[in-house]
């Protein structure tokens, strides 16, 4: 194993004219240049220096610089992307890092003389110029993959766009590509800023002033500027052709159309849309290299910054909400030496005051947040405009349908609302969006944000957060009817309704607000029940029922307050079976009287499992017969009938235990029927947990391969994997064998931040049964308070209960009596997480 690499009072390494100084981070030339370097691509070059030209594996390598911490190939891959950018920069002459094609890297010196004369990149022995690329002042964090993308592009193409929101760094990799391609050719790498070009008849002869040529008198300069270039071999940058674009992209056609040897790159928020043309969207930095480039920035203002270990979390939180743009990092990452990283944190709400650092020598528009964002708004059409602004009332996210429906008016129908969102998407306003496998978009905090402001000037604040609560109250009216009475399966509900979560909280904040329309919150919440538990968000579902029950009045309609009662009580069957059967009750009462049929079946359904799970299995029969009754009502297959054929089993289990498992078996063959996974899978999970093998080996096989078939787009795959995991890690640590402790914790780790119903109940007993079998029976005895504590609202013949008296029956063969009680009121308020940290030690 190789030994661990320690920067801190290491020696200077010279190579030529180079030092590399592990203590200070820092790689200098002797003609005055230097890079400051993180401290992983320190690590790795110190390595490669002091192996002296001899080959280190990847396995060496990841020995050295990461001792102790397992990481992916992405982390090596990106650090040598670095360190081969430093030998092809600063390096030049001196280093080359080599790849040895499966086995690892080697950094071998060069014939370069010390203090021979250096070729500067940008002269020809001639003296013109071969460019005139600014100088680096900064090192580029991050964007080693996006550089070889781009280059790659080149490779294959003369035109390339490279387009993303303002503010991501499209200018900045645009020059990094210069730099990097500059010698490649003869005429060199040439930078034409156009965003202080105006009319686009200027726009030839400021390209060819940046390039230093004299255009002759002519009508016209495009054809002019085309001729000139016709015998040189170099690389263009058009940078910030937005305002230009369709003159640029007249340009462009005419300067490819006449010149094979000249290549160009374009920086723009839309493409060009011209034919040869390649685009390469820039994206947001992702988190660990956002959370370098703020430090190495506030280090620029306070060479003295050096946040504590406890401040990363408050770095990371910051450079999410400024959506890992650049620019907005840069400006935050300035004010971070005098504010503190919480501090800077709790003021991000006044981001635009807050981010007004730009440099002074920065064009106009980049030294504001505001500016730059005024830059864009400002080219848009009135169409476009509009529609950007009404798209601020979207939270995480929107359809296309959604958003044509809520930003339309009686100027612009839903058509061209579509196409607005279109228009906005090819100038980099709108972003595509993560989704549960349809296509949907969004806006970036900090753009929304800024088209908050632009709505509320309009006027259009209340009559577009009314549209979007329309639109999602209908939704979550589909969705009820979606996921109990038509065969949609789980891919599509979730296609359909996951994303939109964000969306239904923002309808009930503003329905249930001072301006808002309590009567469409109601009914939003009684219908958004089922994609909330399709989500496992059982805690905000039922808060959101809480809030719709009080605002109950005599305008309520008597069918959405029915709806709404019997949603309240099937939420709690997962919180409280007390609760479940008390609801379940008063909602059973008003169904019968002013509910439909789906929503008695629904109300019965709760009062019955509340029931059953309190042990209380005379009340819970007849409630569970009568829903049984009502299968008629509904066609098949569907997830009520399933269900129904599901919860008449419960009844079974206390009537006729030998037949309960074919009415389970018909439940789950009819779910899996139409692709209704997730219930079927937590049926399943019943399934194996009524009737066990009462093998341990085999049993815990099985919970391996049900946990391993749960799918990120299954209904209830949070709760379902949740209770797996609990199950499984208990049987490991039960069990006790050759790895089976470690397994345990490494499923601790992995999952037991699924906090499904607010305390992460399903995960206590199996890190109980770490503890005893770690020799920490006190600590198990706290947990077992913890989960006694809780799973007392789950009733007697709940799950957690079973799981909670399997560990008490243990720790009483361990702990006296006395012992025992003291440590279980002791852990009677322990909190998931601190139990968590207690017995995996993170």
């Amino acid at each position: 194993m190789s030994d661990p690499i320690t920067l801190a009072g290491a020696a200077e390494i010279r190579v030529g004219p180079l030092g590399i100084e592990p203590s200070l981070r820092r790689v200098s030339h002797d003609d005055g240049r230097e890079a400051q370097l993180e401290p992983r691509v320190m690590q790795v070059l110190v390595a490669l220096a002091q192996a002296e030209g001899r080959v280190l594996t990847r396995e060496q390598l990841l020995g050295s610089c990461w001792p102790g911490v397992i990481v992916g190939d992405d982390a090596l891959n990106r650090v040598i992307g670095r360190v081969r950018r430093l030998s092809e920069t600063l390096g030049a002459g001196v280093l080359r890092l080599e790849t040895i094609k499966t086995v690892g890297y080697r950094l071998v010196r060069t014939n370069h003389a010390p203090g021979a004369p250096r070729a500067e990149p940008h002269r020809e022995l001639s003296g013109r110029p071969l460019g005139n690329l600014p100088r680096r002042l900064t090192p580029l964090i991050g964007r080693e993959v996006e550089l070889q993308q781009i280059s790659a592009q080149l490779q294959l193409a003369d035109l390339v766009t490279i387009t993303g929101a303002g503010g991501v760094g499209k200018t900045r990799i645009a020059h990094e590509v210069g730099q990097l391609l500059a010698e490649s050719f003869e005429d060199g790498a040439w930078l034409a800023e156009l965003a202080p070009v105006t009319d686009p008849v200027q726009l030839p002869g400021a390209v060819a002033r940046a390039m230093s040529l004299d255009l002759p008198a002519s009508d016209d300069a495009r054809s002019a500027l085309a001729e000139r270039l016709k015998a040189r071999n170099c690389l263009i940058i058009l940078d910030n052709c937005e305002h230009l674009i369709d003159a640029t992209a007249t340009l462009a056609e005419t300067i490819l159309a006449q010149s094979s040897t000249v290549k160009l790159v374009v920086t723009s928020q839309e493409m060009l849309r011209i034919e040869g043309e390649h685009v390469f969207s820039l994206q947001s930095l992702p988190e660990a290299d956002a959370a370098q480039l703020f430090c190495e920035r506030a280090r620029t203002v306070d060479a003295s910054f050096d946040p504590p270990e406890a401040a990363a979390g408050a770095i990371a939180a910051i450079c999410r909400r400024l959506d890992g743009i650049p620019l907005a990092i840069e400006m935050a990452a300035v004010r971070a030496p005098m504010l503190g990283c919480d501090g800077l944190l709790a003021r991000l709400d006044d981001r635009f005051w807050l981010l007004t650092g730009g440099r002074r020598t920065a064009l106009p528009r980049q030294r504001t947040l505001v500016a730059t964002l005024d830059w864009s708004h400002d080219l848009l059409s009135e169409r476009d405009a509009a529609v950007f602004r009404r798209l601020c009332v979207f939270s995480g996210g929107f359809a296309l349908d959604a958003a044509a429906e809520v930003c339309a008016c009686e100027r612009w129908d839903s058509r061209e609302a579509a196409e607005a969102v279109a228009s906005l998407l090819a100038k980099s306003l709108v972003a595509p969006g993560a989704a549960f496998g349809g296509r949907r978009y969004r806006l970036l905090e900090t753009t929304r944000a800024y088209a908050l402001g632009k709505l509320a000037a309009a006027g259009e604040t209340q009559a577009t957060q009314r549209r979007h609560a329309d639109h999602f109250r209908r939704l979550a009216a589909q969705s009820l009817a979606d996921y109990w009475l038509m065969p949609v399966g789980d891919a599509a509900f979730a296609e359909r309704y996951f994303g939109e979560v964000d969306n239904f909280a923002r309808a009930i904040d503003w329905a249930f607000g001072p301006d808002g329309d309590a009567q469409a919150g109601i009914a939003l919440a009684a219908d958004a029940v089922e994609v909330m538990m399709a989500r496992s968000l059982y805690a905000e579902c039922a808060a959101w029922a809480r809030q719709a029950v009080l605002r109950l009045n005599a305008q309520t309609p008597p069918a959405v307050r029915a709806a709404l009662l019997a949603g309240q009580a099937r939420v709690h069957v997962m919180i409280s079976a007390t609760r479940a059967a008390e609801l379940g009750a008063g909602a059973i009462e008003a169904c019968r009287t002013d509910g439909d049929a789906l929503s008695l079946c629904l109300a019965l359904r709760a009062r019955a499992l509340g029931l059953g799970n309190l042990g209380r299995a005379e009340e819970a029969v007849p409630v569970a017969a009568e829903m049984g009754a009502m299968v008629g009502h509904f066609s098949s297959p569907s997830r009520v009938v399933a269900g129904i054929k599901a919860w008449l089993w419960r009844n079974a289990l206390f009537l006729e235990p030998s037949t309960a498992a074919d009415l389970l078996d018909a439940a789950i063959a009819d779910l899996r029927s139409f692709g209704a996974e997730g219930d079927a899978t937590l049926y399943r999970w019943a399934r194996l947990l009524n009737y066990a093998p009462g093998d341990i080996d085999v049993e815990i096989d099985a919970w391996r391969t049900l946990l391993a078939d749960v799918r990120r787009t299954y209904v209830r795959a949070d709760i379902t994997t949740a209770a797996m995991v609990g199950e499984l890690m208990t049987r490991l640590a039960r069990r006790g064998g050759a790895g089976d402790l470690e397994e345990a914790m490494e499923l601790g780790r992995r999952y037991t931040h699924l906090d499904v119903v607010g305390e992460g109940h399903d995960t206590l007993a199996g890190l109980g049964w770490m503890a005893l079998r770690t020799g920490r029976a006190a600590l198990a005895a706290r947990l077992a308070g913890r989960l006694g504590a809780i799973t007392a609202e789950f009733g007697s013949r709940s799950p957690q209960r079973s799981l909670f008296n399997d560990l008490l029956a243990a720790l009483q063969a361990e702990l006296t009596e006395a012992e025992l009680g003291a440590l279980m009121a002791d852990g009677a308020s322990l909190s998931a997480e601190h139990a968590r940290r207690l017995v995996l030690g993170d």
